[in-house]
């Protein structure tokens, strides 16, 4: 994989869904019409084979069909133990960006923190997904073309890229939605003690006083 570089520009939140909207395409595309790429080759016709007896040849004929029947049967089972992990990680990618939406203007920490959370997770099921299309290659190194990986590889790392910068085109935001809660902060504290003050003087007056306050008692 070549190295993922961060564009300096914020990119939009359509060029990151766009972008995951192809990459979901063409991983589906690849999964349902290629099969990523798998296919079981069979073992090359030895050499001498007009040398074989008839019966020598029908045994190793049975032979490979023995071997392909069982590598089919387990590649099959792992291809759909991978296949559904990989449509999870495709959900969850184009979930979290949505929901990371929702809070484009976020008001308070909580929303900020939400917003990052969810582009955090984002960024979690493109690395996600790198790790499971690059076991599948090594799996099924022999009875897979490896071709098809230079054509997703290339748009996850996009996608890590487009996602990283969005994040950084949103520390801005983050830091202003923080000035304002902890101003926020301040000004409740600074109005609890100036009343906690208040209470303190008015009961000074009435114990001078001799005067019991009964919104203080």
């Amino acid at each position: 994989m070549s190295r993922v570089s961060v564009p300096d520009r914020s990119p939009s939140k359509f060029e990151v869904k766009e972008n995951a909207l192809e990459l979901a395409r063409q991983i589906r595309e690849l999964d349902i019409v290629r099969n990523f790429g798998y296919k079981i080759r069979m073992a090359q016709i030895p050499k001498n084979w007009n040398q074989w007896s008839e019966e020598s040849q029908q045994k190793w004929l049975e032979k490979e069909a023995m071997r392909i029947e069982k590598l089919r049967a387990w590649d099959e089972g792992y291809l759909a133990d991978q296949r559904k992990k990989i449509n999870d990680q495709i959900t969850d990618l184009l979930i979290n960006i949505e929901r990371a939406n929702r809070y484009k203007r976020p008001k308070t920490i909580e929303e900020a923190n939400r917003r990052l959370i969810y582009q955090d997770e984002a960024l979690g099921a493109c690395g996600a997904l790198l790790i499971l299309l690059e076991d599948i290659m090594f799996t099924l190194r022999s009875q897979i073309d490896k071709n098809w990986l230079t054509q997703i590889g290339p748009l996850i790392e996009k996608e890590i890229a487009l996602i990283t910068g969005w994040k950084k085109s949103d520390a801005e935001m983050r830091k202003a939605v923080y000035r304002v809660e902890a101003e926020r902060g301040r000004t409740i504290i600074r109005k609890g003690v100036e009343e906690a003050g208040e209470n303190m003087v008015l009961r000074a007056v009435f114990a001078a006083l001799g005067i019991e306050n009964e919104g203080n008692s």
